[in-house]
Protein backbone atom coordinates (compact mmCIF):
# COMPACT_ATOMS: atom_id res chain seq x y z
CA UNK A 1 0.00 0.00 0.00
CA UNK A 2 1.71 3.46 -1.13
CA UNK A 3 1.41 6.33 1.31
CA UNK A 4 -0.85 8.02 -0.67
CA UNK A 5 -3.41 5.01 -0.67
CA UNK A 6 -2.73 4.59 3.36
CA UNK A 7 -3.81 8.65 4.20
CA UNK A 8 -7.12 7.98 1.78
CA UNK A 9 -8.16 5.05 4.30
CA UNK A 10 -7.06 6.88 6.90
CA UNK A 11 -9.30 9.88 6.07
CA UNK A 12 -12.07 7.60 5.00
CA UNK A 13 -11.98 6.31 8.53
CA UNK A 14 -12.10 9.15 10.23
CA UNK A 15 -14.79 10.73 8.18
CA UNK A 16 -17.15 7.58 8.90
CA UNK A 17 -16.01 7.65 12.66
CA UNK A 18 -17.12 11.18 12.78
CA UNK A 19 -20.93 10.83 10.74
CA UNK A 20 -21.23 7.56 12.78
CA UNK A 21 -20.81 9.74 16.49
CA UNK A 22 -22.66 12.87 14.86
CA UNK A 23 -26.17 10.76 14.54
CA UNK A 24 -25.79 8.44 17.37
CA UNK A 25 -25.72 11.91 19.56
CA UNK A 26 -29.24 12.66 17.53
CA UNK A 27 -30.51 9.27 18.63
CA UNK A 28 -33.72 9.74 20.67
CA UNK A 29 -33.61 13.09 20.49
CA UNK A 30 -37.43 14.54 19.82
CA UNK A 31 -38.95 17.33 18.68
CA UNK A 32 -38.84 20.94 19.74
CA UNK A 33 -39.71 24.01 17.77
CA UNK A 34 -36.28 25.52 19.04
CA UNK A 35 -34.94 22.97 16.48
CA UNK A 36 -36.22 25.97 14.16
CA UNK A 37 -33.73 28.38 15.66
CA UNK A 38 -30.85 25.73 14.76
CA UNK A 39 -31.80 25.94 11.01
CA UNK A 40 -31.61 28.94 9.06
CA UNK A 41 -33.96 28.22 6.21
CA UNK A 42 -36.90 27.29 8.81
CA UNK A 43 -36.19 30.43 10.50
CA UNK A 44 -35.77 32.87 7.05
CA UNK A 45 -39.21 31.07 5.66
CA UNK A 46 -40.89 32.20 8.94
CA UNK A 47 -39.49 35.41 8.88
CA UNK A 48 -40.57 36.30 5.30
CA UNK A 49 -44.13 35.25 5.58
CA UNK A 50 -44.83 36.55 8.75
CA UNK A 51 -43.06 39.75 7.94
CA UNK A 52 -45.23 39.91 4.01
CA UNK A 53 -48.33 39.30 6.22
CA UNK A 54 -47.37 41.83 9.15
CA UNK A 55 -47.13 44.42 6.08
CA UNK A 56 -50.66 43.57 4.51
CA UNK A 57 -53.49 46.55 5.76
CA UNK A 58 -55.61 46.13 8.76
CA UNK A 59 -59.32 46.95 8.01
CA UNK A 60 -61.83 46.91 10.27
CA UNK A 61 -65.67 46.86 9.62
CA UNK A 62 -68.25 48.02 12.06
CA UNK A 63 -69.20 51.36 13.70
CA UNK A 64 -66.87 51.88 15.93
CA UNK A 65 -63.12 51.26 15.19
CA UNK A 66 -61.14 50.08 18.72
CA UNK A 67 -57.94 50.87 19.56
CA UNK A 68 -56.03 47.64 19.13
CA UNK A 69 -56.15 48.24 15.24
CA UNK A 70 -54.20 50.51 15.41
CA UNK A 71 -51.94 49.70 18.42
CA UNK A 72 -53.02 46.47 21.01
CA UNK A 73 -49.72 46.98 23.17
CA UNK A 74 -47.81 49.79 22.56
CA UNK A 75 -45.30 48.60 25.45
CA UNK A 76 -44.39 45.48 23.47
CA UNK A 77 -45.38 46.64 20.12
CA UNK A 78 -44.08 50.44 19.94
CA UNK A 79 -44.24 50.16 16.60
CA UNK A 80 -48.06 49.45 16.00
CA UNK A 81 -50.26 46.75 14.75
CA UNK A 82 -47.48 45.05 12.26
CA UNK A 83 -45.46 44.10 14.66
CA UNK A 84 -48.02 42.55 16.82
CA UNK A 85 -49.29 40.84 13.47
CA UNK A 86 -45.82 39.77 12.98
CA UNK A 87 -45.20 38.35 16.51
CA UNK A 88 -48.51 36.83 16.47
CA UNK A 89 -47.58 34.96 13.04
CA UNK A 90 -44.22 34.31 14.17
CA UNK A 91 -45.80 32.08 17.08
CA UNK A 92 -48.29 30.40 15.29
CA UNK A 93 -45.82 29.19 12.33
CA UNK A 94 -43.43 28.88 14.92
CA UNK A 95 -45.15 26.74 18.17
CA UNK A 96 -48.52 25.86 16.50
CA UNK A 97 -50.18 28.33 18.38
CA UNK A 98 -50.61 32.00 19.18
CA UNK A 99 -52.16 33.12 22.90
CA UNK A 100 -53.88 36.69 22.20
CA UNK A 101 -54.27 38.03 25.95
CA UNK A 102 -57.36 40.84 26.28
CA UNK A 103 -55.61 43.31 28.42
CA UNK A 104 -58.52 45.89 28.53
CA UNK A 105 -61.88 46.33 27.66
CA UNK A 106 -64.52 49.34 26.80
CA UNK A 107 -67.24 50.35 29.54
CA UNK A 108 -69.41 47.58 27.28
CA UNK A 109 -66.72 45.13 27.53
CA UNK A 110 -65.31 44.88 23.87
CA UNK A 111 -61.65 44.49 23.96
CA UNK A 112 -59.70 48.06 23.55
CA UNK A 113 -56.19 46.01 23.66
CA UNK A 114 -54.65 42.99 23.97
CA UNK A 115 -51.43 41.19 24.02
CA UNK A 116 -49.52 38.60 23.00
CA UNK A 117 -48.50 35.72 25.78
CA UNK A 118 -45.34 33.68 25.38
CA UNK A 119 -46.26 30.02 23.79
CA UNK A 120 -43.59 28.12 24.90
CA UNK A 121 -44.58 29.02 28.56
CA UNK A 122 -48.18 28.42 27.76
CA UNK A 123 -49.66 25.23 29.30
CA UNK A 124 -53.15 24.28 27.87
CA UNK A 125 -55.21 21.86 30.05
CA UNK A 126 -59.23 20.70 29.91
CA UNK A 127 -61.22 20.62 32.94
CA UNK A 128 -65.03 19.97 32.96
CA UNK A 129 -65.62 20.75 29.37
CA UNK A 130 -63.45 23.89 29.14
CA UNK A 131 -59.67 25.02 28.81
CA UNK A 132 -57.61 26.63 31.26
CA UNK A 133 -54.60 28.49 30.62
CA UNK A 134 -51.47 28.91 32.51
CA UNK A 135 -48.06 30.64 31.77
CA UNK A 136 -45.63 30.81 34.23
CA UNK A 137 -47.76 28.86 36.20
CA UNK A 138 -50.15 32.22 36.43
CA UNK A 139 -53.79 31.09 35.77
CA UNK A 140 -55.29 33.78 33.27
CA UNK A 141 -59.30 34.39 32.68
CA UNK A 142 -59.88 31.71 30.12
CA UNK A 143 -62.61 34.76 29.04
CA UNK A 144 -59.56 36.79 28.16
CA UNK A 145 -57.04 34.67 26.27
CA UNK A 146 -58.08 33.69 22.58
CA UNK A 147 -56.29 30.86 21.17
CA UNK A 148 -55.20 30.63 17.24
CA UNK A 149 -53.81 27.11 16.45
CA UNK A 150 -52.39 25.80 13.21
CA UNK A 151 -53.80 22.12 12.33
CA UNK A 152 -54.36 20.77 15.75
CA UNK A 153 -54.18 16.94 15.65
CA UNK A 154 -56.37 13.99 17.31
CA UNK A 155 -58.08 16.65 19.98
CA UNK A 156 -54.80 17.89 21.19
CA UNK A 157 -55.05 21.46 22.83
CA UNK A 158 -52.29 22.67 21.08
CA UNK A 159 -51.43 23.48 17.49
CA UNK A 160 -48.45 22.20 15.59
CA UNK A 161 -45.52 23.55 14.43
CA UNK A 162 -44.88 23.83 10.96
CA UNK A 163 -41.74 22.10 11.07
CA UNK A 164 -42.30 19.37 13.10
CA UNK A 165 -43.35 17.18 10.04
CA UNK A 166 -39.86 17.64 8.53
CA UNK A 167 -38.19 17.37 11.71
CA UNK A 168 -35.97 14.39 10.46
CA UNK A 169 -34.71 16.69 6.91
CA UNK A 170 -33.87 19.41 9.49
CA UNK A 171 -31.94 17.19 12.51
CA UNK A 172 -30.13 15.55 8.15
CA UNK A 173 -29.44 19.61 7.31
CA UNK A 174 -27.88 20.50 10.18
CA UNK A 175 -25.37 16.73 10.50
CA UNK A 176 -24.30 18.09 7.26
CA UNK A 177 -23.57 21.63 8.25
CA UNK A 178 -21.84 20.24 11.73
CA UNK A 179 -20.06 17.51 9.72
CA UNK A 180 -19.02 20.13 6.85
CA UNK A 181 -17.72 22.29 9.93
CA UNK A 182 -15.83 19.03 11.72
CA UNK A 183 -14.19 18.35 8.59
CA UNK A 184 -12.92 21.88 8.02
CA UNK A 185 -11.19 22.16 11.22
CA UNK A 186 -9.70 18.60 11.62
CA UNK A 187 -6.71 17.62 10.67
CA UNK A 188 -7.48 14.69 8.77
CA UNK A 189 -6.70 15.09 4.92
CA UNK A 190 -10.26 15.31 3.10
CA UNK A 191 -8.40 14.94 -0.20
CA UNK A 192 -5.16 12.81 -1.18
CA UNK A 193 -3.38 12.55 -4.64
CA UNK A 194 -2.35 8.97 -5.77
CA UNK A 195 0.38 9.00 -8.52
CA UNK A 196 -0.05 6.92 -11.43
CA UNK A 197 3.47 5.61 -11.49
CA UNK A 198 6.19 5.69 -8.57
CA UNK A 199 7.68 9.08 -7.49
CA UNK A 200 10.47 10.32 -5.11
CA UNK A 201 9.85 12.79 -2.54
CA UNK A 202 10.56 15.64 -4.37
CA UNK A 203 8.21 15.08 -6.61
CA UNK A 204 5.62 14.76 -4.58
CA UNK A 205 6.35 17.97 -2.55
CA UNK A 206 6.57 19.55 -6.22
CA UNK A 207 3.19 18.18 -6.72
CA UNK A 208 1.92 18.78 -3.80
CA UNK A 209 2.69 22.81 -3.77
CA UNK A 210 1.13 23.03 -7.17
CA UNK A 211 -2.14 21.76 -5.95
CA UNK A 212 -2.56 24.51 -2.87
CA UNK A 213 -1.38 27.01 -5.34
CA UNK A 214 -4.16 26.64 -7.25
Amino acid sequence: QTAAESDTTTAQTAFQAQISEFWSGLSGVGFSPRLIERVWVANTCIDFTASQIARMPLRHYGTREPAWVANPDPVWFPNGIGDAVYAGLDSYLRWGDAFLVITSRYADGYPSGWTLADAENMDVEVRRGRRVFRVNNTELDPADVVQISRDPRGGSVRGTSVIKSYASQAYGLLAASDLGRVMMQSDVPQYAIKAARKIDADQAALIQNDWVSK
